[in-house]
């Protein structure tokens, strides 16, 4: 009897110390990235925006195509005369050990902008931004002014 209760037991401690061990959180949320522009005197400011791209090859596939597609470009949720704040998500997961926390985020903005015109038109034009990696607010600078897109 005394070994049935010491094996009850040592089962119940280890399926406890288990599901202590094996649980992980999972979360998603965003952070601020400021982008510290410097743009031609051309470039109409109010046609700015950013999608997320998660890698580089998705980017560069955006960057380099010609259609006149706006969807999914969203201004920045404030713009400064020298800057632009954009909000970028993220998400990850962790144990309760800390052994094996991840961290994702997006790896570049694609900024879309069009040069002033007297009618409003003219065609997009697309810039890769790579997003610096760290956790919380970061802060990254483009240089549109010497041929940048």
């Amino acid at each position: 009897m005394r070994r049935l209760a010491f094996a009850v037991v040592a089962c119940l401690l280890a399926l406890f110390a288990s599901a202590f061990v094996l649980t992980s959180a999972r979360w998603s949320g965003h952070f601020t990235l400021r982008i510290i522009l410097k743009l031609p005197d051309d470039v109409d400011r109010d046609s700015i925006g950013y999608v997320e791209c998660w890698n580089e090859n998705e980017a560069r596939w955006l960057c380099e195509d010609n259609s006149e597609l706006n969807h999914g470009f969203t201004p920045a949720y404030r713009s400064d005369p020298d800057a632009d704040l954009v909000s970028v998500s993220s998400g990850g997961s962790s144990d309760v050990l800390g052994f094996s926390d991840s961290y994702h985020q997006p790896a570049y903005l694609v900024l879309q902008y069009r040069y002033a015109t007297d009618d409003g038109s003219g065609s997009p034009h697309r810039v890769c931004v790579p997003i610096p990696t760290g956790r919380g607010d970061r802060t990254t600078s483009l240089d549109l002014t010497h041929g940048g897109g």
